[in-house]
């Protein structure tokens, strides 16, 4: 990527401040906590982000859930978003997990860790972090990467995809196929619970 380009696309990103602040507060509101935390799972935030992602036009949409008779519908979702330009030989891939930790019994919360506050440039809330600010940095490069190096001529290229996965140990072996011939160079970590996004 050129110099010209790179400081579009990140002026493009700047300009998304107010529009991370409400997706980060629309994620906070979904408190997605792991069956092993007593929780459902991550099924309402994974809603939620099928139908931002259809909204903004940002691709196509694979679904690979994870079995689990704990979570709501029993099983933990998985997103697989791809936007793929003329040349999809290369792919980039961008990946969170969904779920947050319980808030309960932990001292420092002064108000309600599931309604984001904002104070000047701090964000405030269960998740905003671990992990939503990796689920909304990758939603808003995507974006940006459409919009100024994608859909531009002569660069359109790669393929961009985001996955949103959830699962422990075996639970991964239901996506075993899609690993084997789509992702390429990627380590998975130990368990993974969010969303993926891949690009060029």
């Amino acid at each position: 990527m050129d110099q010209a380009l790179f400081e579009r696309v990140c002026a493009r990103i700047d300009g998304f401040r107010d529009e991370v602040i409400e997706l980060q507060r629309e994620l906070v509101a979904r408190p997605a906590l792991h069956p092993d935390s007593g929780g459902v799972g991550e099924a309402a935030k994974a809603a939620f982000l099928r139908t931002y992602i259809a909204e903004h036009g940002l691709g196509t949409i694979d679904e690979l859930p994870a079995p689990d008779p704990r979570a709501e519908g029993g099983t933990r979702p998985n997103l697989v978003v791809r936007h793929t330009g003329a040349d999809g030989s290369k792919t980039v891939w961008f990946m969170a997990h969904m779920d947050v930790v319980p808030a309960e019994g932990q001292a420092g919360w002064e108000a309600d860790p599931f309604t984001l506050r904002v104070e000047g440039d701090r964000l405030i809330g269960r998740g905003v972090e671990d992990n939503h600010q990796g689920m909304v940095a990758s939603i808003m490069a995507l974006r940006a990467l459409i919009a100024d190096l994608l859909t531009e001529a002569g660069a359109t290229r790669g393929q961009v995809s985001h996955v949103g996965a959830t699962g422990r140990g075996a639970d991964l072996a239901v996506d075993a196929d899609f690993i084997e011939d789509e992702v390429t160079n990627l380590l998975f970590p130990a368990w993974i619970a969010g969303i993926l996004i891949s690009g060029a």
